[in-house]
């Protein structure tokens, strides 16, 4: 500030002290004034700029670190976030190849039962058709055997039915002679007691024939 009071921007200052006059003279009032306060007052409102610049960059720089730890924060989160997700990520792909691999287990393990199952099968066919190659001739036997035993059984009912038949037919001709030559009052009892003698003897020939039939079947 020179010494007549006048005061002036900081431009007009520069460009007062400047100029080559020696002493520095006042643009206002042309006032002589020493350099040394000029430039005293000169530094002294530079220092009083460069403090209020310098809190400015100071609340600059506090508010730009804050900005930066938030977004350190921030990235610390996302980064523990992806952690965690990739950690998940890699436990779910070691289940799934466990899964496999008991999946590929069970798959052999069945597939080596079902070869075993049908093994004892064939197996088990094999034994039964070598059995039923054994039983086969035995029962064609028996069968042929038990045919064999009905027809004879059979053969023999009928040949005793006619021998029965035969005698009867022979009886029956005895007696008819033996009533054709006796005198009449004896051949009525005679032909009712022949009557008779032919009635039971049919029916035992019937009686017979039945139980021969019979004991055929049972045979059979």
């Amino acid at each position: 500030m020179p010494a007549c009071g006048h005061v002036f921007h900081r431009t007009c200052l520069a460009a007062w002290l400047s100029c080559r006059a020696r002493p520095a003279i006042c643009p206002a009032c042309r006032t002589p004034a020493p350099s040394p306060p000029l430039r005293l007052y000169f530094s002294a409102a530079g220092d009083d700029e460069q403090s209020d610049g310098g809190e400015d960059e100071t609340a600059e720089r506090s508010a730009r670190e804050q900005r930066d730890r938030r977004a350190s924060e921030q990235l610390t989160r996302a980064l523990g976030a992806l952690r965690t997700e990739e950690a998940g990520r890699r436990l779910l792909e070691r289940q799934l190849a466990s899964t496999r691999r008991r999946l590929a287990q069970a798959e052999a393990d069945l597939a080596l039962a079902d070869q075993r199952a049908e093994a004892k099968v064939a197996g088990r066919i094999r034994e039964l058709e070598s059995l039923l190659e054994v039983l086969q001739p035995a029962a064609t036997t028996a069968a042929t055997a038990a045919i064999s035993d009905e027809s004879h059984a059979v053969g023999s009912v009928q040949q005793a039915q006619q021998e029965q038949l035969g005698r009867l037919a022979k009886e029956l001709v005895v007696r008819t002679l033996s009533y054709t030559s006796a005198p009449p009052h004896q051949s009525g009892r005679r032909l009712a007691q022949q009557q008779q003698r032919s009635r039971l003897a049919i029916h035992r020939d019937r009686r017979f024939g039945s139980r021969g039939r019979g004991e055929s079947a049972d045979e059979h």
